[in-house]
């Protein structure tokens, strides 16, 4: 329920980087799987196709799912009170930005818990 209301809010275009996820979705599903997905991976979307794990995800044959290239995210992490569900505390950020956000928190928070 929540990724349906943030995909009618935000299109899938993430919120950091500004990629339209949707697009590359639609535009990889147009490719074979393997190489010729790949080729066409670091042109659309070089950072994805810097990460080897989910390069491969996506260019492996069944791997390609709207889900690996973009995720809802909590504006305000969970752990910060940020557990509300409506739209005004999410938002869409390709896989590549929300991984990067989630190790940033998931550092800030273990920094919190020592100065406490």
């Amino acid at each position: 329920a929540a990724r349906r209301l943030v995909a009618a809010h935000d299109a899938g275009v993430c919120e950091h980087c500004r990629i339209d996820c949707v697009a590359l979705f639609h535009r990889l599903r147009e490719a074979s799987p393997g190489q010729p997905r790949l080729t066409m991976l670091h042109s659309l979307a070089p950072h994805f196709a810097s990460e080897p794990a989910l390069a491969q995800r996506l260019c492996a044959p069944g791997g390609l799912h709207e889900g690996n290239c973009w995720h809802t995210d909590h504006i305000v992490p969970v752990f910060a009170g940020g557990g509300e569900c409506d739209g005004g505390n999410l938002q869409s950020l390709c896989v590549v930005c929300h991984s990067a956000k989630t190790k940033a928190e998931a550092a800030a928070r273990v920094a919190a818990k020592r100065e406490r």
